[in-house]
């Protein structure tokens, strides 16, 4: 079936009053399979959209060359591979049975891969019963997330560079890097070029000019005292305009480690959205990123999201490499904390930072002691904390 004959039999069934569940089992027997239901979703609303945007960006066109976009790749282009290899069709997950000499076919409802279509489905054409089961399911799923851990599979939230930012003095130039050369005084000229694959940019009526590797600062200095000689009584300046990609590795304990094409801006936050953050072991406390085979910095992720404080998220180089590695301890808390959830603790940490990082005691608390339960192999010990022991009783694995 095509995109357009697979949403009129979609609207079609949906006139009918036919349920999602079953609109899902009709299309798995046409062979149809979950990467098509998000294309026609994705196509469908992009065109509800699009004389809008058709607007707006007619008129962008024309804009500044001197303005950057992200060339880099979004996450959606990554996303997008690893569901096709994952994808598979009706004929994997179908059962067959034999009645009155004929077959007849149902479908696993419990199965992943259908669960999946049926989400895709409910969102073209949402069904009650559906939603109903989508919002407990959620709702479950709150109560036993590890706080922090979506962050990064927040779609309003992804940490995207600002692309027109005035150029770090400090940005090295590399291949891909278009500059603008601009000379003023007794003399006007503006020059565009690109930094080629050999490093250099060329000059009209000079020649080529070796900048790669270079700052900013670098490569004006290198200007003056090379082409400056050409116009002695004029002042030359080069900025940056659309500027290079970069290539960064995201390894360990993400959902889609691999090697990423990225905005030569991009930090690392946008580069874990990219990797669509941690999975179920991925630490968000101790996130290395190594340079040259150097570690460069360590993020931790409650920092910025407690304390809004940037640490750590500093803007990659091309072949840089970022490390996610296990989690050191998970502890639940429940009670009387404003954000009873589950929390990723450093072993040194102690009863005084979980309730710190569960918003503290709520005003109907009783504050002077707590209890936290402790499995040690096959033995299980029970501690009463009190008040004045809160910061000094380390925390463990597996605490409650």
């Amino acid at each position: 079936m095509t995109d357009d004959q697979v949403m009129s039999f979609v609207v079609k069934e949906h006139e009918r009053g036919t349920a999602n569940s079953q609109i899902v089992t009709k299309l798995m027997q046409k062979g149809v399979d979950i990467s098509q239901i998000r294309r026609v979703r994705n196509k469908y609303q992009k065109m509800s959209q699009q004389n809008e945007l058709y607007s707006t960006t007619a008129a962008g066109n024309a804009g500044n060359k001197r303005m950057r976009t992200n060339n880099g790749k979004h996450r959606e282009d990554y996303q997008d591979k690893d569901k096709e290899k994952q994808a598979s069709t009706y004929s994997n997950y179908r059962i067959q049975s034999k009645q009155n000499d004929s077959y007849y076919s149902s479908y696993d409802e419990t199965n992943p891969d259908y669960e999946d279509f049926n989400k895709e489905m409910n969102a073209l054409v949402p069904d009650t019963a559906t939603m109903v089961k989508q919002l407990q399911a959620e709702l479950n799923q709150k109560r036993s997330k590890v706080f922090g851990r979506d962050i990064f599979n927040n779609k309003d939230l992804s940490f995207e560079p600002n692309m027109n930012i005035a150029t770090p003095q400090n940005s090295r130039l590399g291949p891909g890097d278009a500059v603008i050369i601009d000379i003023y005084g007794a003399s006007q000229k503006t020059i565009e070029s690109t930094v080629s694959p050999d490093g250099e940019v060329t000059i009209e009526g000079y020649g080529p000019v070796s900048v790669s590797g270079l700052t900013v600062a670098q490569a004006n200095a290198r200007l003056r005292n090379t082409v400056g000689s050409r116009y002695r009584s004029s002042r030359i300046k080069l900025t940056v305009g659309q500027t290079k990609t970069i290539m960064v590795n995201v390894m360990g304990e993400v959902k889609i480690p691999g090697t990423y094409t990225l905005s030569a801006f991009a930090t690392v936050f946008h580069a874990l959205y990219m990797a669509g953050g941690t999975n179920d072991l991925g630490t968000l406390r101790n996130i290395k990123v190594y340079r040259h085979n150097k570690l460069v910095t360590v993020v931790d992720i409650y920092d910025y999201i407690l304390n809004g404080k940037l640490t750590g998220n500093v803007r990659l180089a091309d072949n840089d490499v970022i490390v996610v590695g296990p989690y050191d301890c998970l502890v639940t808390i429940a009670g009387k904390v404003k954000r009873p959830m589950i929390y990723e603790m450093k072993k040194n940490e102690s009863v005084n930072s979980l309730l710190k990082y569960s918003g503290g005691f709520t005003g109907d608390a009783y504050k002077k002691s707590v209890r936290l339960n402790r499995k040690t192999g096959r033995e299980r010990a029970v501690y009463n904390i009190e008040e004045f022991d809160f910061s000094s009783f380390r925390i463990d694995d597996g605490d409650s």
